[in-house]
């Protein structure tokens, strides 16, 4: 198993955990996480598997989207 931790360069907040198995190049759980301007966690969203990362995704770029307008 491997563990990895994405942070945003620019505040050091983390955005997205992956664990994967080592022999498998598809993630067993991904989580990605958003935020208010002040640093508020807003939204932590796990995924298993490749089809619910897409899912994840998609609904990730949609909770942005709302919260920029």
């Amino acid at each position: 198993m491997s563990f990895t931790q994405i942070y945003d360069p620019a505040t050091g907040r983390l955005l997205n955990t992956q664990l994967k198995k080592q022999d498998s190049a598809a993630p067993v759980n991904i989580t990605d996480y958003t935020y208010t301007p002040a640093g508020d966690v807003t939204c932590a969203m796990s995924a298993r598997g490749g089809q619910a990362r897409a899912a994840a995704s998609r609904a990730k770029a949609a909770m942005i989207t709302a919260t920029r307008t």
